[in-house]
């Protein structure tokens, strides 16, 4: 009888140390403050917890939890895609926006973004695409700011909630594609 209970033991430990590690979410704090995509396609920290390999795709490999009074992400190289891979970024409160496109033709997708002032600020700029991301609970302004001047942006398929204001698209903007978004909750 010994002898079979000492194998049931074993994988019993085994199931629980494999489960153990499928569930674990690693978790980035950004204590240094703006993670930058600068316009040269480097990164400010380098160590930030983003890859690319070509310096167009720019993939998140963990949680992003910004502690600083700042913003998480600000991208200043045009042309580029910000996967966000599933993972979020997460302000403290006081985080002034989660990510701000400064430049044009960057694609934001399967990111999520909370906690923060604003969710996601496209920042005078035009040509992005902001699709299949979830911004909520962005607890002082806009869970999207299209901010003015904006122009020929497409915000698709996100799903907004919680936040004070759901989609915030400021004067002097055109051409604004905003279609296909759940927005609930917003006050």
């Amino acid at each position: 009888m010994s002898r079979k209970i000492v194998p049931a033991i074993m994988l019993s430990l085994l199931i629980v140390s494999m489960l153990t590690l499928a569930f674990k979410t690693q978790i980035v704090r950004a204590d240094v403050g703006t993670i930058y995509i600068n316009a040269d396609g480097s990164m400010t920290p380098s160590t930030a917890p983003i890859y690319t390999a070509d310096n167009i795709t720019y993939t998140l490999t963990g949680n992003l939890y910004i502690t600083a009074n700042a913003a998480g992400i600000m991208i200043d190289r045009g042309d580029i895609v910000l996967d966000g891979a599933g993972y979020t970024v997460t302000g403290n409160g006081t985080t002034n926006e989660g990510i701000i496109l400064g430049a044009m033709n960057v694609t934001v997708n399967k990111l999520s973004v909370t906690n923060c002032v604003d969710g996601i600020v496209i920042a005078d700029t035009g040509n992005n695409t902001l699709s299949g991301n979830n911004v909520n609970a962005n607890i002082d302004e806009d869970g999207i700011d299209i901010s003015a001047y904006s122009s020929n942006n497409t915000i698709s398929e996100n799903n907004i909630t919680n936040n004070l204001l759901g989609i915030y698209l400021a004067f002097y903007c055109s051409g604004n594609s905003i279609i296909g978004n759940s927005v609930t909750a917003n006050n």
